[in-house]
């Protein structure tokens, strides 16, 4: 079969038929494009702000970054001290201790001083009286009274014997 020629009215309603059709095929592209570009402009909002809290995010964390750096520093200068003062502390129990044994010592030869003290107190007592009575003898002598001589001899030989003089 052989194809017809169409008539000028077919012809020109087969074209304005494919006018309508490419007006609304075009029509139709133009609402897809200004949907797309709607959706776009949407879609670039959304990483608009999300780019914007993703550069907060950011600052906040490198604020918390530097806070963490600077806790850090200040733990580690308080760690070192508190090994100062450890180093310290233990060296100032080392010198109390030796300072301890140093005054019990010391305390120890105090208690022996006193006590030779009394001993000496006792001995300077006895002394006195010996030389209170070596006095008497001398006098007895000096008087020529013989007996009385040999009576305070006898008197003293002990308390002589107890400060240390033998007669």
């Amino acid at each position: 079969m052989r194809a017809r020629a169409l008539d000028g009215r077919q012809r020109r309603a087969l074209v304005g038929l494919a006018s309508v059709a490419a007006v609304v095929g075009l029509g139709l592209v133009a609402c897809d494009w200004n949907a797309t570009m709607d959706a776009t402009d949407r879609a670039n909002d959304r990483i608009d702000r999300t780019e914007a809290r993703l550069d907060e995010t950011q600052d906040d964390l490198s604020a918390a970054l530097e806070t963490v750096d600077a806790n850090r520093a200040t733990l580690a200068e308080a760690i070192k001290t508190r090994l100062t003062r450890e180093a310290e502390r233990s060296q100032a129990q080392e010198t109390y201790d030796a300072n301890a044994l140093w005054l019990q010592a010391v305390q120890g030869n105090l208690s022996n001083a006193n006590a030779a003290l009394e001993a000496s107190a006792g001995q300077l007592e006895a002394l006195q009286a010996c030389v209170a009575g070596a006095t008497e003898a001398l006098n007895a002598a000096s008087a020529g009274d013989t007996r009385g001589l040999a009576n305070a001899v006898r008197g003293i030989e002990g308390v002589c014997a107890q400060a240390g003089v033998q007669l």
